[in-house]
């Protein structure tokens, strides 16, 4: 199993939101992960409220 970034799509990083503690990211890329999924979250969330308050 190879964790090489060019496997990372959108649909994998949602999982990488509950980082698994065992794995020795770096933190500023735990933090980049974060943030990102962070985003996604609230980008998908804003999606959702505008299609239910048309």
């Amino acid at each position: 199993m190879s964790d090489s970034k060019a496997e990372f799509s959108s649909e994998y990083l949602p999982s990488e939101c509950e980082l698994n503690e065992e794995r020795n990211f770096d933190d500023s890329f735990v933090d980049e992960i974060l943030s990102f999924c962070e985003k996604d979250l609230i980008e998908k969330n804003a999606q959702r409220f505008k299609r239910l308050f048309k």
